[in-house]
């Protein structure tokens, strides 16, 4: 039995055998909610706060908060920190634990740990035991020529994938622990694997409403155990993760500093709160206003205020890390905007919301997360943007299955009459005995995107309703993106960024290549020219902007422009060697352009900043096999297909370097060994194989029957 994964997180090209196939399985229709899906992603609320203040009430009972609500403008870094008048913005201020927390707060940390938030990460070993391990719950479960079986062992779990053989046979046996369960159990829970401080994905999820199954994305792309969880999932699935900056998925020991989402997420640092208290300074030093020392999202202006919820709920088509800046730097009473530029598909300003698929692939044409839904609102535009995520959701807590409707209702309440609705009470209640009003003006839509809204955010009068027309324009007017903030009426407009401002043109062209690479079907190689002029001016403007530099080599070598692309991403790593993406790009970028024996020093050096990912000995292997150097790339490809048994494009390039060597008898069993295993596109293999001009040396080598 093999304790291993198998394909790399990029795409790569391999000999016939090793492109792997879509795994052909039923797509599941199903509401999978935000806290348990990993896709390049964002996951759940993370807002904390006991009263909601009521739309349309003020919050602002000193001054110096409502100072805040204008410091919106993504400028200097040191200028936002300085002029909040929140204490614990500064990035020198610690985070505490959050037991810390709870020693006065003890209410709200109990209530909280029942939160899906306060379970969005944790241990397996101390997570409540939610899934079915017998048959009842799907297992074991057979799909696409995999059998795979999670058992419970004591307090472990492991997760078992057997690729099966032509006949049916076990052929090939994977088993990881499974050490992190991710997602409260609500809708479902995720889990992760972890090899040498790397985190990997498994292929098994728990969906609480049909048992086991692959988890989200795999039926398109199955990645086996080899799937990694970037940082940027974590940012929102965990409280803090300890990233190793420029690697994909290393972290440093002991992985996560608190594992469900936290008090600070929310509320700051609380370093200096926490000392003012067991300094003496209690509630009398802040009985004349706020207590600056942290962080209480109720005090703020809408755009600070719902800052904090959209560190983890805007989603956006596209999100761009501002220059200098990373997601981790955010702190609660700072405008996310100044780390994170979100970007909508324009088209889609006055589309209807997701209660469809999107066609694979491509982003639905509508807006499909909680915050772009709520801001299409009449509720939301009628409140001129005061109306947020706490105006209906108390974060410490969920109100009682049975007490849901009559909770809602009564935020509802809060701003309409009984007499608002259009239809007498005897009518409502024949349809809805609890006279709910989420059930008519907030349906529940099932989606198989990932963080899409499992619920209409619009708010319709009806269903059917289309949403509010805007009149938005996207900067430049020929990008067919728009800011986020130029849609959200919370956006202060002295704020806003002007079209001209070197650091909005720099966000909108990086964001415009990953629109090209990810949904062609909104922006293509038209904008290619355009593009290429805003990242030039952004990499003059800061030669050190590493992401812009990447998006400039990225968008010239689209356009066949390839000793400068290749010029851009070399002095990236001139300045950052260990960037993991840069290193892969540049010796792919290099391998394209015939330059092998450097391509070859690139991908050694990415085997050993992340020995994990399958792609990466699969391409040093085939370098060396351009150069002739077989006996480096048999020993490579020994032990690729030692950590990664289904990596068929090792295989295949070991059997070749059998065949070159005159090892016919072993190339025989290799190959034999490949057949057993069922590869994709096993005819092509065949084929290969069968006319192969090296086996004409050895007349022993026999066609195995087929």
């Amino acid at each position: 039995m093999h304790r291993g994964g198998n394909n790399g997180f990029m795409s790569h090209s391999m000999p016939p055998a090793a492109n792997p196939g879509k795994r052909r399985i039923p797509v599941r229709i199903a509401s999978i909610g935000l806290g348990i899906l990993f896709a390049c992603g964002f996951a759940y609320l993370i807002w904390m706060r006991t009263n909601p203040p009521r739309q349309g009430e003020s919050t602002l009972s000193n001054p110096q908060v409502a100072r805040t609500a204008t410091i919106a403008k993504p400028g200097d870094w040191s200028s936002l920190v300085q002029a909040s008048p929140y204490r614990n913005v500064h990035p020198d201020v610690a985070y505490v634990s959050d037991a810390s927390c709870a020693e006065c707060h003890s209410d709200i940390a109990a209530s909280y740990a029942k939160h899906p938030m306060g379970r969005s990460l944790s241990p397996v070993g101390v997570a409540e035991i939610i899934e079915n391990f017998t048959a009842e719950g799907r297992l074991p479960l057979t799909l696409d020529g995999h059998a795979y079986q999670v058992r419970r062992d004591g307090d472990r779990q492991f997760h078992r994938e057997t690729r099966l053989s032509p006949t049916g046979k076990e052929a090939l046996v994977t088993e990881f622990e499974a050490v992190y369960a991710v997602g409260s159990g609500r809708t479902g829970r995720s889990y992760l694997i972890e090899r040498d401080g790397h985190l990997f994905m498994s292929p098994m999820t728990w969906y609480a409403d049909h048992g086991w199954d692959l988890s989200p994305g795999y039926e398109v792309n199955d990645s086996h155990f080899n799937r990694p969880v970037v940082a940027e999932c974590l940012f929102c699935h965990a409280n803090r993760a300890l990233h190793v900056e420029g690697t994909a998925n290393q972290y440093e020991p002991p992985i996560f500093a608190g594992h469900a989402i936290g008090c600070q997420r929310c509320h700051g640092p609380g370093e200096l709160h926490v000392a003012a208290r067991e300094n003496g300074g209690g509630d009398e030093a802040v009985a004349a206003g706020p207590d600056f020392t942290i962080v209480n999202p109720a005090h703020l202006e809408p755009p600070l205020r719902e800052s904090v919820c959209q560190q983890c709920h805007l989603g956006g088509l596209v999100r761009v890390e501002t220059r200098g800046r990373q997601r981790e730097d955010f702190r609660p009473g700072l405008p996310w905007s100044a780390v994170e530029a979100v970007f909508l598909p324009a088209a889609s300003t006055d589309s209807t919301p997701a209660a469809s698929d999107a066609p694979a692939g491509e982003p639905a044409d509508r807006f499909v997360g909680h915050v772009e839904q709520m801001h299409q609102s009449g509720c939301y535009t009628g409140s001129m943007g005061k109306l947020g995520c706490i105006s209906c959701h108390d974060p410490h807590q969920l109100p009682e299955e049975a007490a849901k409707a009559e909770y809602y209702r009564r935020r509802c309440l809060d701003c309409h009459g009984e007499a608002d609705c259009q239809l007498p009470q005897d009518e409502r209640r024949a349809q809805q005995a609890d006279d709910s009003c989420i059930a008519c003006h907030m349906p529940r839509a099932s989606t198989r995107i990932q963080h899409a809204a499992a619920t209409d955010h619009r708010i319709p009068r009806s269903p059917t309703a289309p949403p509010p027309r805007r009149t938005t324009v996207p900067s430049p007017t020929w990008s067919p993106l728009i800011a986020f903030d130029a849609f959200s009426l919370t956006q202060d407009p002295s704020s806003a960024p002007a079209a001209n401002d070197p650091d909005q043109s720099r966000n909108i062209a990086i964001a415009l290549m990953m629109a090209m690479s990810r949904h062609p079907k909104v922006a293509d190689r038209s904008l290619l020219p355009q593009t290429i002029g805003l990242l030039r001016q952004a990499v003059e403007h800061d030669p050190s902007d590493a992401p812009a530099r990447e998006s400039l080599a990225f968008a010239l070598e689209r356009s066949r422009d390839f000793s400068p692309a290749l010029r851009h991403l070399e002095d990236v790593l001139q300045r950052q060697p260990r960037r993991e993406t840069t290193l892969a790009a540049t010796a792919s970028m290099l391998a394209s352009a015939g330059q092998w024996s450097a391509a070859a020093e690139r991908w050694d050096r990415a085997r050993k900043l992340n020995p994990w990912i399958a792609r990466y000995w699969y391409e040093l292997a085939r370098c060396y096999a351009q150069l002739g150097r077989w006996s480096d790339c048999a020993a490579t490809c020994i032990e690729a297909v030692e950590r990664f048994p289904d990596s068929f494009g090792a295989r295949q390039l070991l059997i070749e370097s059998q065949l070159v060597a005159g090892r016919f008898g072993d190339a025989q069993r290799e190959y034999e060994r490949m057949l057993e295993l069922n590869p994709p596109k096993v005819e092509s293999v065949q084929r290969w194989w069968d006319d192969h001009p090296l086996r004409q040396q050895s007349p022993s080598l026999g066609r195995p029957p087929r």
